[in-house]
Protein backbone atom coordinates (compact mmCIF):
# COMPACT_ATOMS: atom_id res chain seq x y z
CA UNK A 1 0.00 0.00 0.00
CA UNK A 2 1.62 3.85 -0.95
CA UNK A 3 2.31 6.09 1.62
CA UNK A 4 0.23 9.11 2.40
CA UNK A 5 2.74 12.13 2.79
CA UNK A 6 1.58 16.00 4.13
CA UNK A 7 3.22 18.75 1.54
CA UNK A 8 4.11 21.66 3.36
CA UNK A 9 2.31 24.57 1.50
CA UNK A 10 5.09 27.23 1.74
CA UNK A 11 7.28 25.09 0.02
CA UNK A 12 5.06 25.48 -3.17
CA UNK A 13 5.44 29.37 -2.74
CA UNK A 14 6.96 31.84 -4.78
CA UNK A 15 9.77 33.21 -1.77
CA UNK A 16 9.28 36.82 -3.31
CA UNK A 17 5.63 37.36 -4.26
CA UNK A 18 4.41 34.81 -2.61
CA UNK A 19 2.23 33.64 -5.21
CA UNK A 20 1.83 29.56 -5.64
CA UNK A 21 4.83 28.36 -7.62
CA UNK A 22 3.51 27.59 -11.17
CA UNK A 23 5.58 25.84 -14.29
CA UNK A 24 8.66 26.64 -15.33
CA UNK A 25 10.17 27.55 -12.50
CA UNK A 26 13.76 28.80 -12.59
CA UNK A 27 16.66 28.74 -9.94
CA UNK A 28 20.15 30.35 -9.28
CA UNK A 29 23.58 28.01 -9.41
CA UNK A 30 22.54 27.43 -5.37
CA UNK A 31 19.09 26.24 -5.66
CA UNK A 32 16.59 29.29 -4.65
CA UNK A 33 13.61 29.41 -6.51
CA UNK A 34 10.71 31.84 -7.76
CA UNK A 35 8.01 31.60 -10.16
CA UNK A 36 8.31 32.06 -14.31
CA UNK A 37 6.71 36.22 -13.03
CA UNK A 38 9.78 36.76 -10.70
CA UNK A 39 12.06 35.24 -12.93
CA UNK A 40 10.82 37.24 -15.65
CA UNK A 41 11.21 40.43 -13.91
CA UNK A 42 14.39 39.57 -12.32
CA UNK A 43 16.01 38.06 -15.69
CA UNK A 44 19.86 38.21 -15.72
CA UNK A 45 19.88 40.29 -12.34
CA UNK A 46 21.63 38.51 -8.76
CA UNK A 47 19.63 36.06 -6.95
CA UNK A 48 17.83 38.28 -4.12
CA UNK A 49 18.85 35.63 -1.58
CA UNK A 50 22.42 34.72 -2.06
CA UNK A 51 23.64 37.15 -4.62
CA UNK A 52 24.19 34.57 -7.48
CA UNK A 53 24.26 35.85 -10.87
CA UNK A 54 22.39 35.32 -13.01
CA UNK A 55 18.89 34.29 -10.68
CA UNK A 56 17.41 32.25 -13.59
CA UNK A 57 20.56 29.98 -14.15
CA UNK A 58 18.68 26.41 -14.86
CA UNK A 59 15.00 25.33 -14.21
CA UNK A 60 13.97 23.04 -11.25
CA UNK A 61 12.12 19.98 -13.21
CA UNK A 62 12.11 17.98 -9.95
CA UNK A 63 10.30 20.53 -7.88
CA UNK A 64 8.08 21.38 -11.39
CA UNK A 65 6.96 18.03 -11.63
CA UNK A 66 6.28 17.53 -7.92
CA UNK A 67 3.40 20.62 -7.95
CA UNK A 68 1.91 19.47 -11.55
CA UNK A 69 1.02 16.45 -9.31
CA UNK A 70 -0.56 18.01 -6.82
CA UNK A 71 -4.26 17.85 -6.18
CA UNK A 72 -7.10 19.55 -4.63
CA UNK A 73 -10.47 19.91 -4.20
CA UNK A 74 -12.47 23.05 -6.52
CA UNK A 75 -12.60 25.93 -4.01
CA UNK A 76 -16.63 25.42 -5.06
CA UNK A 77 -16.53 21.77 -2.84
CA UNK A 78 -18.50 23.51 -0.07
CA UNK A 79 -21.25 24.26 -2.66
CA UNK A 80 -21.44 20.15 -3.99
CA UNK A 81 -18.35 20.33 -6.55
CA UNK A 82 -16.78 17.00 -6.09
CA UNK A 83 -14.27 17.52 -8.96
CA UNK A 84 -10.09 17.13 -8.19
CA UNK A 85 -8.36 19.60 -9.25
CA UNK A 86 -5.02 19.82 -10.60
CA UNK A 87 -2.70 22.16 -10.94
CA UNK A 88 -3.17 22.50 -14.55
CA UNK A 89 -6.54 22.27 -14.47
CA UNK A 90 -7.17 21.33 -18.16
CA UNK A 91 -10.65 19.33 -17.79
CA UNK A 92 -11.64 21.29 -14.45
CA UNK A 93 -11.81 25.52 -14.73
CA UNK A 94 -12.83 26.52 -11.81
CA UNK A 95 -13.95 30.23 -12.62
CA UNK A 96 -16.76 28.06 -15.03
CA UNK A 97 -17.78 25.62 -12.14
CA UNK A 98 -21.20 24.98 -12.12
CA UNK A 99 -21.34 25.20 -8.49
CA UNK A 100 -19.19 28.73 -8.43
CA UNK A 101 -21.90 30.98 -6.38
CA UNK A 102 -23.45 34.02 -8.58
CA UNK A 103 -25.37 36.91 -6.81
CA UNK A 104 -28.28 37.79 -8.66
CA UNK A 105 -28.03 41.58 -10.29
CA UNK A 106 -31.20 42.65 -10.82
CA UNK A 107 -31.68 45.41 -7.89
CA UNK A 108 -34.05 44.84 -4.89
CA UNK A 109 -32.83 40.51 -5.83
CA UNK A 110 -30.75 39.08 -2.86
CA UNK A 111 -30.57 35.28 -4.64
CA UNK A 112 -27.15 33.91 -4.71
CA UNK A 113 -26.86 30.58 -5.35
CA UNK A 114 -24.76 28.12 -7.99
CA UNK A 115 -23.99 29.04 -11.46
CA UNK A 116 -25.84 26.23 -13.07
CA UNK A 117 -29.31 27.34 -10.96
CA UNK A 118 -29.06 30.93 -12.54
CA UNK A 119 -30.83 31.09 -15.66
CA UNK A 120 -33.56 28.87 -14.01
CA UNK A 121 -33.74 31.64 -11.27
CA UNK A 122 -34.44 34.59 -13.82
CA UNK A 123 -36.78 32.47 -15.25
CA UNK A 124 -38.92 31.95 -12.93
CA UNK A 125 -38.78 34.70 -10.86
CA UNK A 126 -37.83 37.14 -13.52
CA UNK A 127 -39.88 36.13 -16.36
CA UNK A 128 -36.67 35.93 -18.25
CA UNK A 129 -36.65 34.27 -21.59
CA UNK A 130 -33.55 31.45 -21.57
CA UNK A 131 -31.44 30.74 -24.63
CA UNK A 132 -29.20 27.82 -24.47
CA UNK A 133 -26.56 27.17 -27.09
CA UNK A 134 -29.00 26.00 -30.30
CA UNK A 135 -26.08 24.45 -32.36
CA UNK A 136 -24.27 22.01 -29.72
CA UNK A 137 -20.69 22.81 -30.92
CA UNK A 138 -20.39 25.69 -29.05
CA UNK A 139 -20.28 28.72 -31.83
CA UNK A 140 -21.00 30.93 -29.60
CA UNK A 141 -23.58 32.40 -31.76
CA UNK A 142 -27.14 32.70 -31.49
CA UNK A 143 -30.24 34.17 -33.69
CA UNK A 144 -33.27 34.84 -32.44
CA UNK A 145 -36.07 35.37 -34.84
CA UNK A 146 -39.63 36.86 -34.44
CA UNK A 147 -39.23 37.78 -30.67
CA UNK A 148 -41.56 39.83 -29.10
CA UNK A 149 -40.91 42.39 -25.58
CA UNK A 150 -44.13 41.55 -24.02
CA UNK A 151 -43.09 41.96 -20.12
CA UNK A 152 -39.80 40.01 -20.14
CA UNK A 153 -37.13 42.11 -18.89
CA UNK A 154 -34.10 39.92 -19.37
CA UNK A 155 -32.86 37.50 -21.48
CA UNK A 156 -30.33 34.61 -20.26
CA UNK A 157 -27.98 33.45 -22.56
CA UNK A 158 -25.90 29.38 -22.00
CA UNK A 159 -23.30 29.77 -24.53
CA UNK A 160 -20.23 27.24 -23.82
CA UNK A 161 -18.96 28.28 -20.33
CA UNK A 162 -20.60 31.57 -20.19
CA UNK A 163 -24.01 33.04 -18.56
CA UNK A 164 -24.64 36.40 -20.20
CA UNK A 165 -27.25 38.43 -19.49
CA UNK A 166 -29.58 41.07 -21.70
CA UNK A 167 -31.28 43.42 -19.46
CA UNK A 168 -33.88 45.65 -21.57
CA UNK A 169 -34.82 48.98 -20.05
CA UNK A 170 -38.09 51.07 -21.49
CA UNK A 171 -37.48 55.11 -21.22
CA UNK A 172 -40.35 57.05 -21.67
CA UNK A 173 -39.43 60.97 -22.02
CA UNK A 174 -40.99 63.76 -22.41
CA UNK A 175 -41.77 63.81 -25.89
CA UNK A 176 -43.97 60.36 -25.38
CA UNK A 177 -41.32 58.66 -27.52
CA UNK A 178 -40.57 55.23 -26.14
CA UNK A 179 -37.18 53.77 -26.37
CA UNK A 180 -35.79 50.06 -25.32
CA UNK A 181 -32.26 50.13 -23.97
CA UNK A 182 -30.28 46.57 -23.95
CA UNK A 183 -27.38 46.28 -21.69
CA UNK A 184 -25.88 42.96 -21.83
CA UNK A 185 -23.54 41.82 -18.63
CA UNK A 186 -21.60 38.61 -17.95
CA UNK A 187 -21.27 36.39 -14.54
CA UNK A 188 -17.93 36.97 -13.11
CA UNK A 189 -16.23 37.22 -16.74
CA UNK A 190 -14.50 40.79 -17.29
CA UNK A 191 -13.16 40.35 -20.53
CA UNK A 192 -15.90 39.29 -22.44
CA UNK A 193 -16.84 40.88 -25.53
CA UNK A 194 -19.76 40.62 -28.09
CA UNK A 195 -21.63 42.00 -31.23
CA UNK A 196 -25.05 42.37 -31.38
CA UNK A 197 -28.04 43.41 -33.99
CA UNK A 198 -30.99 43.77 -33.39
CA UNK A 199 -33.71 44.05 -36.01
CA UNK A 200 -37.13 45.60 -35.22
CA UNK A 201 -40.08 45.18 -37.10
CA UNK A 202 -43.58 47.50 -36.49
CA UNK A 203 -47.24 45.46 -36.88
CA UNK A 204 -47.50 47.66 -40.29
CA UNK A 205 -44.37 45.86 -41.82
CA UNK A 206 -41.47 48.90 -40.87
CA UNK A 207 -37.96 47.68 -40.43
CA UNK A 208 -35.39 49.02 -38.56
CA UNK A 209 -31.54 47.44 -37.74
CA UNK A 210 -29.37 48.66 -34.67
CA UNK A 211 -26.43 47.06 -34.19
CA UNK A 212 -23.54 47.05 -31.71
CA UNK A 213 -19.71 45.74 -32.15
CA UNK A 214 -17.03 44.50 -29.77
CA UNK A 215 -18.73 45.44 -26.86
CA UNK A 216 -17.38 44.99 -23.59
CA UNK A 217 -20.27 43.38 -21.62
CA UNK A 218 -19.51 44.23 -17.80
CA UNK A 219 -19.04 42.28 -15.39
CA UNK A 220 -22.24 42.45 -13.26
CA UNK A 221 -21.00 40.82 -10.13
CA UNK A 222 -18.72 43.79 -9.59
CA UNK A 223 -20.71 46.67 -10.52
CA UNK A 224 -24.28 48.03 -9.18
CA UNK A 225 -25.30 49.56 -12.11
CA UNK A 226 -26.33 47.84 -15.34
CA UNK A 227 -26.89 50.55 -17.67
CA UNK A 228 -23.68 51.64 -18.50
CA UNK A 229 -23.14 54.18 -21.24
CA UNK A 230 -20.65 52.25 -23.37
CA UNK A 231 -22.76 48.82 -23.96
CA UNK A 232 -26.23 49.71 -24.81
CA UNK A 233 -28.11 49.45 -27.59
CA UNK A 234 -31.15 52.14 -28.13
CA UNK A 235 -33.76 50.90 -30.06
CA UNK A 236 -36.36 53.68 -30.74
CA UNK A 237 -40.60 53.70 -31.15
CA UNK A 238 -40.97 50.10 -30.57
CA UNK A 239 -44.42 49.08 -29.82
CA UNK A 240 -45.08 46.08 -27.67
CA UNK A 241 -46.27 44.26 -30.71
CA UNK A 242 -43.19 44.34 -32.82
CA UNK A 243 -41.04 41.54 -33.66
CA UNK A 244 -37.15 41.31 -33.14
CA UNK A 245 -35.06 39.32 -34.62
CA UNK A 246 -31.70 39.09 -32.79
CA UNK A 247 -27.85 38.32 -33.09
CA UNK A 248 -25.73 37.75 -30.70
CA UNK A 249 -22.27 36.70 -31.19
CA UNK A 250 -19.83 36.33 -28.12
CA UNK A 251 -16.07 37.12 -29.05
Amino acid sequence: MKRKYEFDEEIAECPLCNEFLCPPIHQCKNGHVACAGCCEKLKSKECPTCRAKPFAHSRNLGLEKMIESLQSACVHAPYGCTEVVKLKKEKHVEDACDYRQFKCPVPACSYTGPKREVPEHFRTLHNASVYRDPSGIRTRKFHIQYWKLNDRPHIVFVLDTELFVAHIHEVNNKCDLRFIMFACSSFGNDSLKYNIQITVKSKEGVSSTSKLDNALAFNNQTTGNIWEKDNLIILPNVDPTSELTLTLTLL
